[in-house]
């Protein structure tokens, strides 16, 4: 790292136009392929900036969901690392975006930004970071390598320019669908377990605590959902007395409508045509705007039956994993 640079947290409330020209300079593009822009992406989060920051004064599981560090140069970021627990798993760290000023690239920004990221995620008791970097990226993947990382699975996502109607495949003997609340978590980490493939199983295994929401959880999804002007809906999948999927549908009023369909890798080539169609079917009467959905790299039976209706393949990632030693008592006192 070069002596003009030093890297420290980030300061959400401080940091969040700066943070907002990084990421418009860095993703206009790709968030344009997503039918979305910065501005939409952080205009709920502005208006929740001040319960945040009451929150974030009491509340430790407030502070790590506005986790981050920023690399300084020239007396203000120039390459900024968001991240977050994976749900409430605190051994579990999901960090991204990362991004940094154009003008400022190849001077070890990004570098320094997101080794001081899982430096702070580590004191705070991460066992386990994950990030996500597009196929085409080759030089961050080289450099989350050099770091440690490695690709243990991917994802693509697809999406169609509209909700088109087709034939509704039926669903197989004995399987029956049912209201799913948000809050339930045996359907999600059921589900997450058996869709996993071994890679993923063995470099990341599901984690109960990533799927519990606690009353801060369900009041920031809530108000997230209204201020989005959203609905969301899901539907749990059994067979006989077995959990095998859950799929969801978010129908927005601006920007676009997305679905997610999950299902046990054992019953993925009989249900993804049917499970599809019902998560298809959750939008209605959905305004004409692009439907997207993010599809597993192992999940081909569902990413065939989307791209029989009409869905694109328009980003693909990879997915990196690094496992991370404990920290020292010192460490964790200075945290505490």
């Amino acid at each position: 790292m070069k002596a003009s640079h030093r890297t420290r947290p980030l300061r959400s409330s401080v940091d969040l136009d700066r943070v907002c020209e990084i990421m418009d300079a860095s993703f206009t593009d790709e968030l344009a392929r997503r039918g979305t822009t910065v501005d939409a992406l952080v205009r709920p989060l502005r208006l929740m900036m001040p319960i945040l920051r009451v929150g974030a004064l009491f509340s430790s599981y407030v502070r790590q969901r506005m986790a981050g560090a920023v690399s300084i140069e020239e007396g203000r970021p120039v390459s900024v690392v968001l991240m977050k627990p994976m749900g409430r798993d605190v051994a579990r760290w999901y960090i991204g975006p990362i991004a940094t000023d154009p003008a400022f690239r190849r001077r070890g920004h990004g570098r320094a930004a997101l080794e001081c990221a899982i430096a702070q995620a580590r004191r705070m008791g991460a066992r386990f970071c994950l990030l996500d970097v597009e196929t085409e990226n080759r030089a961050a993947i080289g450099l989350y390598e050099r770091l440690g990382f490695r690709a243990y699975g991917g994802w693509d996502l697809l999406v169609a320019p509209s909700l088109e109607r087709g034939s509704t495949h039926s669903l197989p003997p004995g399987c029956r669908v049912s209201g799913m609340s948000p809050a339930d978590v045996d359907v999600r980490f059921t589900v997450a377990a058996t869709e996993a493939t071994e890679a993923e199983s063995a470099m990341d295994p599901p984690s109960r605590r990533e799927f519990e929401l606690g009353a801060v959880d369900r009041l920031a999804a809530w108000i997230q959902i209204r201020l989005a002007r959203a609905r969301v809906l899901r539907r749990k999948v059994e067979s006989g007395t077995e959990i095998v999927g859950w799929v969801s549908a978010r129908r927005n009023r601006l920007g676009n409508h997305s679905v997610a369909v999950h299902v046990a890798r054992a019953h993925a080539e009989e249900l993804a045509e049917p499970l599809v169609d019902r998560a298809l079917d959750l939008l209605g009467d959905a305004a004409d705007l692009p439907v997207h959905a993010r599809v597993s790299r192992g999940a081909s039976d569902v990413q065939w039956a989307f791209q029989r209706r009409g869905f694109e393949v328009t980003e693909s990632n990879v997915r990196l994993g690094l496992h991370i030693t404990a920290p020292s008592r010192d460490e964790r006192k200075e945290t505490a």
